[in-house]
């Protein structure tokens, strides 16, 4: 990969970014999501941050290689740390890292999170959980995608501050509050509500693995387990046929 040519997952993150804004890309490694925002005139200057003084060195010279010394900042920083004040309007990214240590990120200087008009992440782990977190931290998520890169699933959210009101659900008495929240909250609200075809593909993935996991759970000796595995085959089944009619995942 190199700054002219994103892999899916990071065009998934750059396609998200308001033109003309800046941006403080966190944990940017070797700056190509960086070089490549600003290289297209998407953003207006940026700020390129990494914890690890190697993937920062790579970078400033990425960035020296490019000529854009006076346009992106590369700075040693664990997390936002030692990130300068924000420049509005300003786009915070944390993309490749697992959701703990985002939403760590995210709640060690909430006075520097509050000054950006918008967050994008990506997270490599602990999806739903993530999403729990940030519903309960007033984050929104405004736009949402699912990609797949290299056989793995991505999903990349853009966060907001203004309240949204998802369709799935709305009205349906046969959802309580909780329920509805753990369906978005493992899918994505915006997901759910867009239904693109590779959320299908997810769910159809996800109820194979499901499947072959409860075929090794034998009754009297994996309780718990057993319960668990059909709380979640029971939701994947529910918005499968719900969102997409599709009951090939019952049989």
């Amino acid at each position: 990969m190199n700054a002219d040519r994103l892999s899916p997952r990071l065009w998934s993150v750059a396609s998200m970014v308001t033109a003309g804004n800046s941006v403080y890309d966190v944990g940017c490694d070797h700056a190509f999501l960086t070089l490549y925002l600003v290289k297209q005139g998407i953003a207006r200057d940026a700020c390129a941050c990494d914890v690890n003084p190697g993937p920062l060195k790579a970078a400033r010279e990425h960035v020296r290689e490019a000529g854009l010394e006076d346009v992106i900042q590369t700075v040693l920083s664990d997390g936002l740390m030692s990130v300068p004040t924000p420049r509005p309007p300003a786009t915070l990214i944390m993309a490749g890292m697992g959701g703990g240590l985002i939403l760590d990120v995210l709640r060690a200087r909430p006075e520097v999170t509050d000054a950006f008009e918008e967050v994008i992440i990506s997270p490599q782990s602990r999806v739903e959980e993530t999403r729990t977190a940030l519903r309960q931290m007033g984050l929104c998520i405004a736009l949402e995608e699912m990609v797949r890169d290299a056989g793995k699933y991505y999903v990349s959210m853009k966060l907001v501050r203004e309240a949204r009101d998802y369709s799935f659900g709305r009205g349906d008495e046969s959802l309580s509050a909780k329920e509805l929240d753990v369906i978005r909250d493992r899918y994505g609200p915006v997901l759910i509500d867009e239904k693109p075809e590779i959320l299908r593909e997810y769910l159809e993935r996800e109820h194979g693995i499901l499947k072959e996991i409860l075929s090794h759970l034998e009754d009297g000796k994996h309780v718990d387990e057993r319960r668990e595995i059909l709380a979640k085959l029971h939701v994947n089944e529910m918005l499968t046929g719900g969102l997409y009619g599709n009951d090939q995942n019952r049989r």
